[in-house]
């Protein structure tokens, strides 16, 4: 049967008491006026039947699970108007003017002929798509909505404080959010809270309030939003921290004129709440810095801590490792020539001895810096302190993790195979003295931080060199071509990586390498670059074992060196 259009605003309020009435929500006086009218008007008693259809049918619908109050948090806390009651739910409590009273025995008598006539109708011809939406929409919102928005009305808490696309974007890039967005498998795709009829209708009755530019905003955030799901942790860590903020703070947020001064506002928003939890020994400090720049610097220093522990513990629910000596080591350590190749590695590359003891300093032990080392005290204490915790205790897992992040601050480079490595000014040709800048600094004092350090040495006085052409005339530091490494280099180049770079899909690699021959570092790195690429391990200079397991095991989650 074709659906009936009531046009006046008289058949929306009746439809709008119907509802209430038969949801039990309209006020006793109205009812009692309603229960008349129904005795006296056919069509009246014909649209409620209906009504009550439409509320039978929904008990066979699935019934959404119960959970948390997110959307009607946000709502309460966007528009307050909402919630104290807005026209739309106004016209749920109103009853009609014009009908006169029944006295209460006739009253009573004329609800059960209503009754009655519900049930006799109750068979008859629905109305169609009109009997289902009504439920959810308020009639005066019922010919202004489209129902091609509802995917969108239900993320709308989600989208509220976002501009476009590009906001989101930018908000994502600075990372202010990045430790509150929550771990999903990437396998599946979210699914979109479920809301009430009641919060429905709030949100249906929000979106209507906007500008016509402002819901075309919104169609088409949502719509980017789908083929940008790498955003969505980003916008739902960002819609929960606006939902928790106090009022005027939200004010802040949400009174932005643009996307930038939004983004702003996010920003020094984030920054108060950061300051305002450190501890009391951390806010005395910054609040002692004798500058901003020295405030900005002790701040940066204090984040860097906080990251550094977050990734740890990270790590360390990763790759748990109990303290009980008869547990097993994990990967490399279970393999017992692997873990010879890394304390090879460890003075080879590092120039560490990690097997020599702490030393006392006044009230402190150190770990001395050895000659060679290329490692700062910090760097070297924190290594020490996780392999002697590995060797007493079994945290194996701390220790490589460690590692693995040393040897990527400090990258290697092959050695030669013949003579000694440049790692002295005595040992420099004499054609670099022309070179090296001339402002009166020694040479030796120079780089004597430096000194005895490879490559870190050779890489400073090639660097120090202000000409290119003059880099490319002069003597290379190091070896930059076969033959001039170790045997076991040599064999590595002959028998895995040059045989592997003869691929036609890596013709522009083996090119551009054997265009760097007799160029120094230039060789090495390309080098380096290919065999990484590969997953191979050259030999002296790498970490022992298989690089994707290193990276898979032990690289931190933030990826931070």
């Amino acid at each position: 049967m074709a659906t009936p259009e009531y046009d006046d605003l008289e058949a929306d309020a009746d439809d709008a008491e119907l509802i209430a009435y038969l949801d039990g929500e309209l006020a006793p006086d109205a009812a009692q006026k309603l229960e008349s009218k129904l005795a006296a008007d056919a069509a009246v008693r014909t649209r409620a039947t209906e009504y009550k259809k439409t509320f039978d049918l929904l008990d066979y619908l699935p019934k959404p699970e119960p959970s948390a109050d997110f959307t009607n948090r946000t709502l309460t806390k966007i528009q307050p108007a909402l919630v104290a009651g807005s026209s739309s739910s106004q016209a749920f409590s109103l009853a009609p003017s014009g009908v006169q009273e029944a006295p209460a025995a006739r009253r009573n008598g004329w609800a059960a002929i209503a009754w009655v006539a519900f049930l006799a109708f109750t068979i008859g011809a629905g109305y169609g798509a009109r009997l289902l939406a009504k439920p959810f929409l308020a009639p005066h919102t019922a010919e202004l909505f489209d129902q091609a928005d509802l995917p969108l009305i239900h993320e709308l808490p989600l989208l509220i404080g976002v501009d476009d696309i590009d906001f989101l974007k930018k908000l994502a890039a600075s990372e202010m959010f990045d430790d509150d967005s929550p771990i999903r498998d990437a396998r599946s795709s979210p699914e979109p809270e479920r809301v009430s009829l009641s919060e429905q209708q709030k949100l249906i009755e929000l979106f209507l309030s906007f500008p016509q530019n402002r819901q075309r905003q919104l169609r088409s955030l949502h719509l980017e939003l789908r083929n940008q799901p790498s955003l969505r942790p980003t916008l739902e860590a960002y819609a929960t921290w606006l939902d928790r903020l106090p009022d005027g703070e939200r004010k802040e947020v949400l009174g932005a004129a643009n996307g930038d001064q939004r983004l702003n506002a996010v920003r020094q928003l984030r920054e108060r709440h950061w300051r305002e939890a450190l501890p009391q020994n951390q806010k005395v400090l910054l609040a002692r810095a004798a500058s901003a720049e020295e405030t900005l610097r002790l701040a940066n220093e204090l984040r860097d801590r906080e990251q550094s522990r977050r990734e740890e513990w990270d790590l360390a629910k990763r790759q748990w490792q109990p303290n009980k000596a008869d547990q097993p080591k994990p990967w490399p350590f279970s393999d017992p020539t692997l873990q010879k190749q890394l304390d090879q590695y460890v003075k080879a590359v590092l120039g560490v001895d990690l097997s020599v003891g702490f030393e006392r300093k006044g009230e402190r032990l150190e770990f001395s810096l050895p000659p060679g080392g290329r490692l700062t005290r910090e760097e070297l204490n924190e290594l020490k302190i996780k392999y002697d915790l590995a060797n007493r205790e079994g945290y194996w897992g701390v220790y490589a993790e460690c590692l693995y992040r040393m040897s990527e601050r400090h990258p290697g480079l092959p050695r030669p195979g013949k003579g000694e490595a440049v790692v002295r000014v005595n040992q420099l040709p004499a054609a670099y003295n022309r070179h090296l800048p001339k402002d009166g600094m020694p040479k030796k004092l120079r780089f004597e931080q430096l000194t005895g350090k490879w490559p870190d040495f050779a890489l400073a006085v090639h660097d120090a060199v202000k000409s290119p052409k003059a880099s490319e005339s002069l003597p290379p530091l190091g070896p930059c071509k076969p033959g001039e490494f170790t045997d076991d280099m040599n064999s590595f180049l002959k028998e895995q990586l040059l045989p592997a770079l003869a691929d036609p899909k890596a013709k522009r690699e083996l090119d551009a390498l054997t265009a760097s021959e007799g160029k120094w570092p230039e060789y090495p790195r390309l080098m380096m670059d290919a065999a990484k690429a590969r997953n191979m391990v050259v030999p002296g200079v790498s970490l022992p074992g298989d690089p994707e397991l290193w990276s898979k095991f032990y690289k931190r989650s933030g990826g931070k060196k």
